[in-house]
C-alpha cells in the first residue's frame, strides 16, 4: 500500500492539475468538425452508430439537455430522431396562428365598429349643431 507520494508523483500531481484547470477554464471556440470526427471514429471502433452532438454555452445548459430534456420528449410524445424544430415551428404556428387570427378579428371589428361609430356621432353633432344654429339664427331674423 502506498503511504506516502514520491517528490516527482506530487510534482505530477500539480503539473495534472495545472494542465485540467488549462483546459477547463478555457473559453476559446472548439473546432466542432475535429471533435465530431474524434468521436465518430471512437463510436466506429466501438461498432455504434453515430452519435448526436450537442454544443452547450454552460454546464447548466448541459444539465437541461441531458435531464430536463428526455422528460419533456416523453411530454409532448416526441419520436427519438424526430426533427425536434419541425415539430416545435408546427406547434408555433398552430397555435400563434390560431390566436393571432382571433384576436385580429375580434381586435379589427371591434376598432372598425368603435371608430366608425364615433366618428360618425361626432359628425352628425357637428352637423346637426351648425344646421341647427344657422335655422335658428335665419328664422329669428
Amino acid at each position: 500500500m502506498i503511504d506516502k507520494l514520491t517528490e516527482k508523483q506530487e510534482v505530477g500531481i500539480k503539473e495534472w492539475q495545472e494542465y485540467c484547470l488549462k483546459i477547463g477554464r478555457d473559453t476559446s471556440l472548439i473546432n466542432k468538425k475535429l471533435v465530431e470526427n474524434s468521436w465518430c471514429k471512437v463510436y466506429k471502433i466501438l461498432n455504434k452508430d453515430k452519435p448526436i452532438f450537442w454544443y452547450c454555452q454552460s454546464p447548466l445548459q448541459a444539465q437541461i439537455i441531458i435531464n430536463i430534456f428526455p422528460e419533456i420528449q416523453k411530454i409532448f410524445k416526441i419520436e427519438k430522431g424526430t426533427n425536434i424544430w419541425d415539430n416545435i415551428w408546427a406547434n408555433i404556428r398552430d397555435n400563434i396562428g390560431a390566436n393571432i387570427g382571433a384576436n385580429i378579428r375580434d381586435n379589427i371589428g371591434a376598432n372598425i365598429r368603435d371608430n366608425i361609430w364615433a366618428n360618425i356621432g361626432a359628425n352628425i353633432r357637428a352637423n346637426i349643431g351648425d344646421n341647427i344654429r344657422a335655422n335658428i339664427g335665419d328664422n329669428i331674423r
